[in-house]
């Protein structure tokens, strides 16, 4: 016998599991709209999400901060000298979970992703902690082969990897002529790396037509040659630099627009009172 002819649709609507009455094209519009809601929805929550662990670092930042000023007050330290040998970021911060608010954990659990000075500054207070995560700064995290990298300065086959190696301290050299190149670096030759990188593109200007003429810099780069830079500026370049002539040997920073405030700490004008 002869079946009367039904149209696509709506032979899926008869064959439809548990009742259901859509047509493809209903099918259709329904993806694109779920398609459309997580095109939106999703980067919303990702951007919440890195404003909530941006301020949670920024108000990390300034426990320490605060912590660094009761031991100077506590020890009589005068400006300019140290306020104590050592200072253990994570323990600290472990004692005073409890009087923290944790909105989520940061992205910088690692001591080494906070650059803390321990000399109290020339106006009697500490100098403010940073997070390398909110600036042009380093952190262990941004090692992303550290591995090739230090076999790169331990050769020191180019003149970039030459000027660097003057520039570090004796100890560090040291460590990285002793790596054999089994297996990663020691933790501590990481830590020592990525402390004595954030000094010097602090205060030097590593670019010369010299150390740089085996590498292929990008246009961005290219046009900050020649310009004086000093402060955020030079580390930025610096950084830039150093990621442009050991490729995949770093993470590139790169920080989102309008986000300053976060994984920062700007001390108030007057020094906290206890």
């Amino acid at each position: 016998m002869t079946q009367p002819a039904v149209s696509q649709g709506r032979e899926y609507e008869d064959t439809a599991p548990g009742g259901m009455r859509l047509s493809y094209g209903e099918l259709i519009t329904l993806a694109v709209a779920f398609c459309m809601i997580a095109f939106v929805a999703v980067p919303s929550f990702l951007n919440a999400l890195y404003e909530i662990r941006g301020r949670e670092c920024s108000n990390r930042l300034e426990l320490i901060y605060r912590i660094l000023s009761d031991i100077a007050k506590e020890r009589g330290t005068q400006p300019g000298n140290e306020i104590c040998q050592v200072f253990d970021v994570n323990l600290r911060l472990d004692r005073m979970k409890a009087f923290i608010k944790i909105g989520a954990e940061p992205d910088c659990p690692d001591v080494g992703d906070y650059i803390v000075d321990l000399h109290l500054g020339m106006d009697g207070r500490p100098i403010p902690p940073k997070c390398a995560l909110g600036s042009w700064f380093f952190c262990m995290h941004d090692l992303r082969d550290p591995k090739a990298l230090t076999i790169s300065l331990r050769d020191a086959s180019d003149e970039l990897s030459v000027h660097l190696r003057t520039l570090f301290s004796e100890d560090l050299v040291k460590s990285i002529d002793e790596y054999t190149g089994l297996g990663p670096p020691p933790v501590d030759l990481q830590r020592n790396l990525v402390d004595e990188l954030n000094r010097i593109i602090l205060k030097e200007n590593l670019y010369s037509e010299q150390r740089f003429a085996h590498v292929k810099l990008s246009k961005k780069v290219l046009q900050e040659i020649g310009k004086p830079l000093e402060g955020e500026d030079m580390t930025r370049f610096n950084r830039l630099l150093l990621e442009e002539a050991y490729p995949g040997r770093f993470v590139k920073r790169k920080l989102k627009p309008g986000s300053e405030h976060l994984h920062r700490f700007v001390p108030p004008a007057t020094a906290p009172s206890g």
